[in-house]
């Protein structure tokens, strides 16, 4: 598959609860590169409906035939396991 598979997503869907558990409230910070073709806001919405993390766009470029945005993942709430 290319690119992880539909959307990309398939390797960042599976990192996402991983990445909500090792965050540490409240200082923790991760840090995740996608592409357009990942759904950036989707993931920001899942993380924070999911996990109360706040996903932003820190920086942002262009690489060849697609633009590259590195997002900043912070906890605004502990981790609160179902």
């Amino acid at each position: 598959s290319w690119a992880g598979g539909s959307n990309g997503r398939v390797v960042i869907d599976r990192a996402l609860p991983q990445i909500a558990r090792l965050l540490a409230f409240p200082n923790g910070v991760a840090y995740m590169v996608t592409v357009d073709d990942n759904y950036p806001e989707q993931i920001s919405q899942t993380m924070d409906e999911l996990y109360g993390i706040k996903v932003v766009p820190w920086l942002r470029r262009r690489a060849h035939n697609e633009y590259l945005t590195i997002q900043r993942m912070t906890p605004t709430q502990p981790f609160q396991e179902d």
